[in-house]
């Protein structure tokens, strides 16, 4: 009787463990994404330097910034620590290789203090995510400078109106200049001497600026504007041109933008103008912000997009 008691007692125990191994949930997974981008940030004392993620399920846990016990940006010369503020899901999905994602904006102060009108460069960036469960993530941002000044009081100049001009160049969307509105308040000619905008593969040619009537369309052909037949927006020997350009009052400019190795998607840059008046040299800031928008994967290279999965 004890014996046949066992095995029903046995067979329970393995029918209750069977029961529950296979009633068990199936193993959950998120896929998440990064894409490289190339950009320069003028940091003004506390503003915050944001990234974009794009999740595949915008309730997990990865978008919740009290999950989060560590975050920093490095690449192989520079590292800092930087803590994350907020994350905000946009709930409208953006199709990937025919799969669904949700933008994630993450946005992170700087918990170590740079010195003023100092640059950070970071060349194959990586922004690392500590979790509280000790996952931990990686994710490929691409080149990034960060300038940490302020926005230039006007002393002798002001910018009027600033956008970019689009061009195609062996079958691929760029940005192929900027148009300049520039205002002099002095009683002579101001000499712009330099542009940067912090980005080292990147240089805005002033060598070829040109001098404009009216503002041209944001999508009229650089070959147009500057009256030539050939063009190509990718030369090294910029890169060494000392050039000058004059404004006298009130100036509309256009200036291409030169790059050294290969065109890509440049969307987001601040401008350093270095300028001369009477013998010396000053310098006039402005903002970054995103010369335009479009989907984030258009045209976007397979190799500059990070795929992600973690299994819960």
């Amino acid at each position: 009787m004890k014996k046949w008691m066992l095995v029903i007692i046995g067979f329970y125990l393995v029918t209750g463990a069977l029961i529950i191994f296979f009633a068990k949930s199936p193993q959950s997974e998120i896929e998440i994404l990064s894409v490289k981008k190339t950009q320069s940030r003028l940091m003004v004392p506390g503003e915050m330097l944001t990234f974009d993620f794009y999740v595949s399920d915008p309730d997990c846990f990865f978008n919740d910034p009290d999950n989060v016990i560590a975050a920093s940006l490095f690449d192989e010369n520079e590292e800092i620590t930087v803590e994350l503020i907020s994350v905000s899901v946009d709930n409208a999905p953006i199709i990937y290789l025919d799969k669904s994602y949700y933008s994630c904006t993450f946005s992170f102060s700087f918990t170590e203090i740079s010195l003023p009108e100092s640059k950070l460069e970071f060349i194959d960036g990586i922004c690392r995510l500590t979790y509280i469960n000790e996952t931990e993530f990686e994710f490929p941002i691409g080149n990034l400078c960060l300038f940490f000044s302020d926005v230039s009081q006007i002393l002798h100049l002001d910018f009027t109106r600033l956008y970019a001009v689009m061009g195609e160049y062996e079958g691929k969307e760029y940005l192929s200049g900027i148009v300049i509105g520039l205002e002099g308040f002095t009683v002579g000619n101001i000499s712009i001497t330099r542009i940067d905008t912090g980005i080292s593969s990147v240089r805005i040619d002033i060598f070829e600026a040109k001098s404009l009537n009216q503002a041209v369309s944001y999508t009229e052909d650089i070959k147009n504007i500057l009256g030539v037949e050939t063009y190509c927006p990718i030369d090294e020997s910029i890169f060494d041109i000392q050039a000058a350009f004059e404004i006298n009052g009130l100036d509309l400019v256009f200036i291409p933008v030169k790059y050294t190795e290969r065109i890509f998607d440049l969307r987001r840059f601040y401008l350093e103008i270095e300028y001369e008046y009477l013998g010396e040299f000053y310098r006039f800031v402005i903002d970054d912000f995103v010369y335009f928008q479009k989907n984030p994967f258009c045209e976007v290279a397979a190799d500059e997009v990070s795929s992600h999965i973690y299994k819960y």
